[in-house]
């Protein structure tokens, strides 16, 4: 995420806009968490050469199926994913478990 803030920075430093990123949207943004459409709005700035999925699924080493938040790909810096979240997470050491979990 560090290289996005930085690449945001040198764009609006030089006040030019890149074209705009190929987006493939798995969910509509209306059913999205208010944090996730922020982080939206910044990856939008993206060159063209970026290709960003907002929203993908898939099954965990136990079998669940889970969902994800972003997957961002550059030819030249390869594949970020991206998981957004709204506030901060605490893992307790003893049971290994994080605050907020529903177990």
């Amino acid at each position: 995420m560090t290289f996005i803030i930085w690449l945001m920075k040198v764009y609006h430093a030089v006040n030019i806009l890149p074209p705009m990123a190929r987006w493939f949207h798995n969910r509509p943004s209306d059913r999205c968490d208010e944090n996730e459409i922020k982080v939206a709005r910044l990856l939008a700035r993206l060159s063209k050469r970026w290709t960003i999925r907002w929203g993908f699924y898939y099954t965990d080493n136990k079998g669940v199926r889970r969902e994800g938040d972003f997957l961002v790909f550059d030819p030249l810096h390869g594949l970020l994913v991206l998981e957004v979240k709204g506030h901060r997470f605490r893992q307790f050491a003893p049971t290994g478990a994080w605050e907020g979990d529903p177990q």
